[in-house]
């Protein structure tokens, strides 16, 4: 049986999450209270583990799409954080927006942010893309569940999955 889109991602993510050395700098950020630069070391670390990873054909970093102009008159392009294409695939692609904040509530609403911003791309521009995710690292609080991070959410549509990151103190949201 084969993988959804969605699950494939997962994996991918999780397995990009649970590498040891991806753990330790989680938890070192967490300790040392030092999340400014997270997103763009995020950036570093997933552009090598795509380019290092055997299922994954064709991937490109900050590629720009041009915006339907009636849906978003505020810019005229769009650049994703990572599109790439599977292996043994048509030559659509799938794009991935991380997104890396500390409190899990301005993680989600800035995800939701770039759904809004990949919705917006031109109808043409979205002939290639096979799908889009976005991806959110963010601090874990006390009791955190899949539930806190649905209610957040606040759309009973979006399937999404919450993974801790180890014992880091940190995890990732994916929908």
């Amino acid at each position: 049986m084969s993988m959804n889109d969605f699950d494939r991602v997962v994996n991918l993510i999780t397995d990009f999450c649970d590498q040891k050395h991806i753990i330790e700098v989680h938890e070192s950020l967490q300790d040392a209270g030092e999340l400014v630069a997270w997103e763009h070391w995020l950036h570093v670390e997933f552009r090598h583990f795509l380019h290092h990873n055997d299922g994954i054909d064709d991937w490109e970093r900050e590629e720009t799409y041009l915006i339907d102009q009636r849906k978003n008159n505020s810019k005229s392009a769009a650049r994703v954080d990572f599109s790439f294409r599977w292996k043994r695939t048509k030559a659509t692609r799938i794009i991935l927006e991380f997104k890396a904040k500390y409190n899990y509530r301005n993680c989600i609403k800035a995800m939701i942010e770039d759904v809004k911003k990949i919705e917006s791309l031109r109808k043409s521009e979205k002939l290639d893309i096979r799908n889009f995710y976005v991806v959110g690292f963010h601090s874990v609080e006390e009791d955190m569940s899949s539930d806190t991070i649905a209610e957040a959410i606040d759309d009973e549509g979006i399937n999404f999955i919450y993974y801790p990151i180890g014992d880091s103190g940190c995890a990732v949201t994916i929908f």
